[in-house]
């Protein structure tokens, strides 16, 4: 086939050449003409050529290289031989040529395309009709790309990227085909988004968003600077996208580019009713801008370049960016914008802020808080392209991170954050991004929140009746807290710690009798009272003692006694540790909402706050006699999980509070002692009845009642009447749990030491040895 074509090339050139002389065929005698040329033989005969053609150049799409290359080498022959002769087929020549270029399959493109380019300047009748076949090419577009011929949608693109780079390297504009060349290729884009998978993709829920979504506080190699694109639904879809790009990259480096410009501005600025034709023209003019690097940019400002080519670069890059601005302040809801919009937003925001570098920080008051906003979305795509984002500003703007970009803007997105709760705005993105922000900028952020807390406990009081938006900013006002926890400045930790635990019972030995026969020889008893009470010192040889690191020693009822006659100077307490302190003394009115899970939070809310707060026990302790009524009532809550969370609530506060809760404890044992016999009851049913175990809810509710009952023992003074309910209710359990039997004996060790031998015996152990003695009868004694 490949000689067949070299052949047929070589009849049309040697008989239809421009070179050769053509003659009538009219050979009838008497005609005196016979050997001079006739045009209209010539005229005919092209006609019919050109139909012959027609059908050859059907082989452009031959599979065989060697074809195409016989076939390209024939139309160069006609242009270059009979430019004159066969002009009918010029335009059939030009178009089958730049076919065969844009095919991947023939080497050698760029020379044969510098060919094409000879042709095409010398005579502008070819440059007419290299025009007339691109029109027609660029209006089929949006037809071929909606075909199910994928073929077919690769070679279209192609050989309009084959013609407008012809165009371009000639330096001819096409202005005439502005409108509809934009026209087109939004409408192809359009036709591919529809056609992409993409735009169902959603992601994981919130709740795992916490900590997955925090940016790394310092530079890191996995730290992500390139986005991922959103038009890419796999398949052939990425390969058309990427065949559109290249279109759109030679548009941009065109003669017609401002013009091209001009027209996707006027679109730009029209908002459609179809987020996909907004897309499309968006995702466009990106890439127009995209295109043109800032290096290129800056020299071109020093240049004399037309102020009509400089102005339009500026205004499209203006309207783009204010564009893309108003995209993601407006999108308040994402189910009111495509989320594909909105990353595609961010891509611009990222690009003008490697534009404009340390110039862009101002920028950064109007773009700052809707770029963290993103990142709490619930789609993994966008919330991926709003990390790239922050962390592509972060380093143009020369920030060390991003978690440094936030902390040193922090006011910005404090005062957006309080706009959205000073106006009662219920989306959940404001908790979220103030979550985010504090996780991220750690306890250097606490002290700019008091007043956003008081903002948050409004909006709280309006509309408590949004289970997942009071849920959403108690998580808020959670990670406040933990931060707080973590704050290593003196305002929470200048009170030296006191230390409520006991230490057991201490047995009075001969040198300790001695050593307080010489303290009371020292101290001489005052005048007119000879008498000594001996019975604070006689308390420490029966009774569990309890240390207070340099504080005074306490009494049973938690009052201390003074050792000086100077009064202290106490310290106002800090504004972070005020601010914890109004979330926990606030957040107790919600212990009561309808929500389980809420009311779990709040629980845990309170025990992380008594961790923050007991060291100012001027501070705490009133604080605690608020909270301790609405937090034991937990304990008999319907769901065991909040049940399991007041005991944890529970015991940190016994652990916080020591002494200070003992008639607290005296007054709620009642109900403490019958709900432990009824968990202890379900426990024993679940066993008789084949349980799992451990993972019951009964026993993990009875794990957590032991827990607390254990530091009860541990930091809180114990009655005698109580004292003998616990030996009762713990007592099964001394020789199975450690932590038990420590703490029993902490409490009583003649109670543990009679408890185990009544085991003993239970057992089938042997009984005591009855002592004996002259005079005393011993009895026995049964357990």
């Amino acid at each position: 086939m490949e000689g067949c074509l070299d052949i047929l090339t070589n009849i049309i050139s040697t008989v239809l050449g421009d070179s050769q002389e053509h003659v009538s065929l009219d050979l009838r005698p008497g005609n005196e003409n016979s050997l001079k040329p006739d045009q209209a033989w010539m005229k005919a005969t092209s006609v019919q050529i050109k139909l012959k053609l027609a059908n050859v150049t059907r082989m452009r799409y031959h599979e065989r290289p060697e074809v195409q290359e016989a076939l390209f080498r024939m139309c160069m022959r006609i242009l270059h031989d009979c430019r004159h002769s066969l002009s009918e087929s010029a335009s059939l020549m030009i178009e089958t040529s730049i076919i065969i270029c844009s095919q991947n399959i023939v080497d050698g493109a760029p020379a044969k395309i510098s060919a094409i380019q000879k042709f095409v300047g010398a005579d502008g009748v070819l440059l007419d009709a290299l025009k007339a076949s691109m029109h027609d090419w660029v209006v089929a577009l949006p037809r071929v790309l909606q075909s199910n011929s994928e073929l077919g949608k690769e070679r279209s693109i192609a050989q309009i990227s084959a013609a407008i780079e012809i165009l371009t390297n000639l330096n001819v504009d096409f202005d005439s085909l502005d409108d509809t060349m934009a026209s087109s290729l939004r409408e192809s884009v359009t036709t591919i988004i529809d056609a992409s998978s993409t735009k169902a993709i959603t992601s994981a829920a919130e709740e795992g968003l916490e900590t997955s979504m925090l940016l790394q506080a310092t530079p890191s190699r996995n730290t992500p600077s390139d986005f991922a694109s959103i038009l890419s639904g796999g398949g052939s879809c990425d390969g058309l996208i990427g065949r559109l790009q290249k279109v759109v990259s030679i548009i941009g480096h065109s003669r017609s580019a401002s013009s091209f410009k001009r027209r996707l501005v006027e679109n730009i600025k029209i908002r459609n009713k179809s987020r996909d034709v907004d897309l499309a023209s968006l995702w466009i003019s990106f890439k127009l801008l995209d295109d043109t690097p800032y290096e290129v940019v800056e020299v071109d400002s020093y240049l004399s370049l037309p102020v009509d080519v400089q102005d339009t670069h500026q205004e499209f890059l203006e309207v783009v960016y204010s564009s893309c601005v108003e995209v993601l302040t407006d999108s308040a809801r994402e189910d009111d914008s495509d989320w594909r919009l909105q990353a595609l937003a961010l891509e611009v925001l990222a690009f003008q802020s490697r534009q404009q570098r340390l110039a862009f920080r101002p920028e950064l008051v109007e773009v700052l808080y809707p770029v963290v906003e993103r990142m709490g979305s619930n789609n993994a795509l966008l919330r991926e392209h709003a990390m790239t984002c922050l962390n592509i500003m972060a380093k143009a703007c020369q920030y060390i991170s991003s978690a440094d970009l936030v902390t040193n803007n922090v006011d910005y997105l404090v005062n957006a954050v309080a706009l959205k709760f000073n106006t009662f705005d219920i989306s959940p993105q404001a908790p979220r991004v103030l979550l985010m922000m504090v996780r991220l900028c750690g306890p250097a952020l606490i002290p700019y929140l008091d007043d956003l807390v008081e903002s948050i406990f409004s909006a709280l009081a309006c509309f408590h009746g949004y289970p997942r938006l009071v849920e959403s900013m108690f998580a808020t006002l959670s990670a406040i807290v933990d931060e707080g926890n973590q704050l290593s400045s003196s305002s929470i930790k200048a009170q030296p710690e006191t230390v409520h635990r006991k230490l057991g019972h201490h047995h009075a030995t001969i040198s300790d009798v001695a050593t307080l026969l010489k303290q009371m020889t020292v101290q001489s008893p005052p005048a007119g009272n000879p008498d000594i009470d001996l019975s604070s010192d006689d308390q420490q040889f029966d009774r569990p003692t309890e240390t207070h690191g340099d504080k005074p020693e306490q009494d049973l009822q938690g009052r201390e006694t003074s050792t000086s006659d100077e009064e202290v100077e106490k310290k106002a307490p800090s504004k972070t540790y005020a601010m914890v302190q109004s979330i926990a003394r606030l957040g107790q009115h919600y212990l009561t909402h309808d929500s389980p899970s809420l009311r779990r939070q709040l629980l845990q809310l309170t025990r992380r706050a008594c961790t923050a707060l007991y060291r100012n026990e001027d501070e705490f302790l009133p604080l605690v006699n608020d909270l301790w009524p609405v937090v034991v009532k937990r304990l008999y809550d319907s769901e065991p999980f909040v049940s399991i969370a007041a005991t944890e609530a529970v015991s940190q506060i016994f652990q916080s509070a020591g002494d200070f809760m003992a008639s607290r404890v005296d007054a709620e044992w009642s109900d403490i002692h019958n709900l432990y016999w009824g968990v202890h009851l379900r426990l024993k049913a679940d066993k008789k009845g084949n349980g799992r175990g451990e993972f019951t809810s009964a026993y993990q509710m009875w794990d957590a009642l032991v827990k607390m009952l254990i530091s009860m023992i541990e930091f809180v003074w114990i009655s005698d009447e109580i004292e003998d309910d616990l030996v009762d209710m713990l007592g099964l359990y001394i020789s199975t749990r450690s932590d038990v039997r420590k703490a029993l004996l902490i409490l009583n060790p003649d109670a543990v030491w009679l408890e185990l031998e009544r085991q003993r015996q239970v057992q089938g152990g042997e009984s005591l040895k009855l002592p004996g003695m002259r005079g005393i009868i011993f009895r026995k004694v049964v357990l």
